[in-house]
Parts: structure tokens; sequence; C-alpha cells
């Protein structure tokens, strides 16, 4: 792989450049997916330009908001986003993938639907209006905005991506219409890359208002609330946000195959 190519930029120009057969492009697949490797051995480098990267946002941003970093571990591994082209080559299994600082990470809208799902089922959609913002009202954008999270550092021993694999259901009968012996049925398992367990990404909170506030600023704009939250009103908004945070990538997951396991982190302590 050349030296200043990216990760995506080499997928997607062998892929669309360089085959011509079905032989050849299963070759490649087979290559692409030995780039897993390839990349684990360069991951502290480009991590550390993640790090120097979130350095400069966090540091511009502290001169006109107030912010807060959520670090969280992957206990599982991560899938984002499958339609994204990276990966997607492979066997139309994507995830997905930041072109500039050539490293997986999550977008801020797949986190907020997580959060936002999570606040509306336990508080109700007038707190995460609150909270989240409103389409409906454009006047009221919320008091969260969330980041891109990128991974921060890995497991030594794991690296930065891993490869799983799919074993389709197959049929018991051919092509033709003959009825195929089970012993003899040759599935094809569908490869494809994740992120790895033991990746630890950092989750960044603007808080467009005083984190402090309880919830009871807003009241006016709450209409209902559920039964059993009677102290909601008292919680700031930066401990519902914590317990979202908490709840959301502890218990629920974010990306895909989220019911086969994948996407649960638990919270870093300081």
């Amino acid at each position: 792989m050349e030296k200043n190519n990216s990760i995506l930029e080499y997928f997607i120009r062998k892929f669309l450049l360089e085959i011509e057969q079905e032989q050849e492009k299963q070759e490649l697949k087979k290559k692409l997916l030995k780039i897993q490797t390839w990349v684990n051995k360069r991951a502290e480098k480009k991590l550390s330009n993640v790090r120097k990267y979130l350095d400069s946002v966090k540091k511009n941003m502290h001169n006109i908001t107030k912010i807060e970093d959520h670090p969280f571990t992957l206990t599982s591994r991560l899938l984002v986003d499958t339609s994204s082209p990276m990966g997607w080559l492979i066997d139309e299994i994507g995830t997905v993938w930041d072109p500039i600082l050539d490293v997986p990470f999550i977008p801020s809208a797949s986190l907020k639907g997580v959060l936002r799902g999570i606040c509306e089922w336990n508080y109700g959609s007038d707190t995460a209006e609150v909270i989240f913002g409103s389409a409906q009202k454009p006047k009221h954008k919320g008091n969260v905005t969330l980041l891109d999270a990128y991974p921060v550092s890995v497991n030594p021993s794991r690296g930065l991506l891993d490869v799983d694999a799919i074993t389709p259901t197959y049929s018991l009968k051919s092509s033709n219409g003959t009825t195929i012996q089970e012993h003899k049925v040759q599935p094809v398992p569908v490869y494809f890359l994740t992120v790895a367990k033991g990746v630890t990404f950092n989750f960044t909170v603007v808080y467009n208002t005083n984190p402090e506030n309880p919830l009871s600023d807003w009241q006016e704009e709450i209409k209902e609330l559920p039964k059993d939250s009677a102290t909601l009103l008292e919680k700031s908004i930066k401990e519902i946000t914590r317990q979202l945070f908490k709840e959301g990538l502890e218990v629920w997951g974010i990306g895909a195959k989220t019911s086969s396991g994948y996407g649960i982190f638990k919270e870093v302590e300081s």
C-alpha cells in the first residue's frame, strides 16, 4: 500500500480501477481483508494524530462554550453504518471511516439517535426536546450538542480493526431445482471489517447553556413527565446527559448488530 494513500482511497481505487474479472475480484477481497494487519501495526501513529486533532478542537471550543469528554472502551466489536464505502466493496458490509484522519469513527447523528431515543423512553419527548432540540421548533436548538466520537487508544494485543464473518443460511435446492444433501452444501461466509474490542473512544459533549442548571429551568416546556420521575426536574442537564451516555453505551449499544452483542462499551473510570 502506498505511503500517502488513505485506506479508504486504497479500497476504492483498487476495487474500481484495477480489476477486470471475477477471479481478480475475489483475490482483491482477500488482500483487502489483510489490510487489518497493516492498520493495526500503524494504529498508534494514526491515533496520535486523532488525539492532536481532538485537543485542537476542544482548545478552540473552550473559549466559546462548555464541553465535557466521556471516554468509553469497547467490550465487543463495533460496526457503524454498514452502507459506508469502507469495507463495503468486500462483501457489501461497510463501516464508517474518516478519510482525512484515516480511522473509523462514530457519527454524532448515530450517537444522538441512541441517546435521544433513550431519553424519550425514560423521560418523555418534551424532556428530549429540551436536551437535544426539535426539528419542528427551529428556535429551540437544545442544550446539548454531540460531536463525532473518535478512537483515542487501543488494546495492543487486539489493535484497531478486526475481521468477523457471517455464514448465511443456505438452500438445499440447487439452481436447477435438484435436492442437495445437507452434508454436501457449501455455504459461503461473508467476511467484513469491524472496530476491535478494547478500543477506547472519546465522546465529546458541547453544552449550549450552563450544564449545572436543573431541568426545572425549562419546566414550562415540559408538559408531561413520567409518573416515576418526580425528581427528574431536580437533576442538572449534565447529570441527565451522563446517565444517557452510560445507559446508551453500556446497556443498549450503538451501531449495527447490537442484538448480537455488538457496539457495547464500558465507561473508563476517571
